[in-house]
Formats: C-alpha cells, sequence, structure tokens
C-alpha cells in the first residue's frame, strides 16, 4: 500500500502547467522468454494496451506515466501451451534542478496447459540526484511458481 499512498501524495501535490499528452498504445509484438518455473523455452505473441501520459509541471519538471496491459498466447519448446497477463506502470519524472526518478511496477501471470501458473511482481526504482548520484532500489517479488 505504500507505493500506492507515494503515487497519491505525487498527484495531489504538483501543479501542471497544462493537460497531458496522451499518446495511446496498442501494438502485437513477438515474445521469446524462458518460464522460470520449468525452465522450458517459450515464444509466441503478446498484445499490448494501454496510454502514455507526458506533461510538465509549472515549476518546469516533466513528467511520463505509461500504464499497459500484456496479454498474450505462448507456445513451449515441448509442446506445452500458455496463456499470460501482465499489468505494468512506468513513471519518470524529471525535476528543474536535475534529478530525475524513474519508477517500474508490474504484476501478472503466465498459465500453462500442464497446471502450472507462475505468479510475478516487481518493483524498480533508480534516482538520479542532481549531482549525479545513482541509487536503484528493487523489490522483485520473483516469479512463485504454484503447481495444480
Amino acid at each position: 500500500m505504500k507505493r500506492s499512498i507515494l503515487a497519491i501524495a505525487f498527484f495531489a501535490t504538483t501543479a501542471f502547467a497544462a493537460g497531458p499528452t496522451v499518446i495511446p498504445i496498442d501494438r502485437i509484438q513477438e515474445e521469446n522468454f524462458t518460464d522460470p518455473c520449468t525452465g522450458e523455452t517459450v515464444t509466441g505473441t503478446t498484445y499490448v494496451t494501454g496510454e502514455e501520459r507526458r506533461f510538465e509541471d509549472a515549476n518546469g519538471g516533466f513528467h511520463i506515466v505509461i500504464q499497459v496491459f500484456f496479454r498474450g498466447t505462448y507456445t513451449g519448446s515441448s509442446g506445452t501451451t500458455y496463456t499470460g497477463m501482465t499489468r505494468s506502470r512506468l513513471t519518470v519524472n524529471g525535476y528543474p534542478e536535475g534529478r530525475l526518478a524513474v519508477v517500474d511496477l508490474g504484476t501478472g501471470h503466465l498459465t500453462s496447459s500442464d497446471g502450472t501458473k507462475t505468479l510475478d511482481r516487481g518493483r524498480f526504482a533508480l534516482v538520479i540526484d542532481s549531482n549525479g548520484n545513482v541509487r536503484v532500489e528493487r523489490s522483485n517479488e520473483g516469479p512463485i511458481c504454484i503447481r495444480n
């Protein structure tokens, strides 16, 4: 819940110079990855939908928020079929003094025909201060494998 409170606080305290530019996202992409639970090589098609919002605040900072939904069907190297979905929110905040903050939050699952379900969620944060110092925070729950 802490992440949600931070996001609400950001939006409630930032004065915007103008309304956001909204860019719809709607594309198809081919995927190739390894199932972390079975080790099987998986290929298939992912449909990506969502939107990107760009805006500038009254102090000259820029902000980008990308919210997307991935859903797809895949086939494993041994013939296993998969369906999957992931929700992701990427936030980039650039501040007038030169500081940059990037946060990526994601959650999803992959279900296979052999009864395995992979749950995954993670958080990645990158902060670069005005002096160029970099701080990286990563909290990845990692894949959780559930077998029916």
